[in-house]
C-alpha cells in the first residue's frame, strides 16, 4: 500500500499505523511515496479531501467509497482485520 509522503506527518502515520496493527494478525505492508511517484495518490487524495469537505462533495463521492474506517472512532469489531473481507 502507497501512504503519500508528507515529511511532517510520516512519522505520525508510522505511530498510528503500528498502533492498529497491532490488533491484527494480517500481514500489512506499505511505503510512504510521495504524489509524483505513484499517480494512484492522486484519486486517493481526491475522494478523501471530497468526503472530509462533506455537503455536496460527499454525496458526489459517496458511491465510490466501499467504506469509511476511522480508528479513532470505530468499535474494535470494525477495525481492519476484523472485519469480514468484501473484496
Amino acid at each position: 500500500m502507497a501512504i503519500e509522503s508528507c515529511a511532517h506527518q510520516d512519522l505520525r502515520d508510522r505511530q498510528t499505523l503500528a498502533a492498529a496493527l497491532e490488533k491484527v494478525d494480517e500481514p500489512f505492508t506499505y511505503e510512504h511515496l510521495r504524489p509524483a511517484e505513484d499517480p494512484v495518490l492522486w484519486a486517493s487524495d481526491a475522494l478523501a479531501w471530497c468526503f472530509g469537505a462533506g455537503g455536496d462533495w460527499r454525496q458526489r463521492v459517496q458511491s465510490m467509497l466501499d467504506a469509511v474506517v476511522r480508528l479513532d472512532q470505530c468499535p474494535e469489531s470494525a477495525k481492519p482485520g476484523n472485519r469480514p473481507s468484501g473484496r
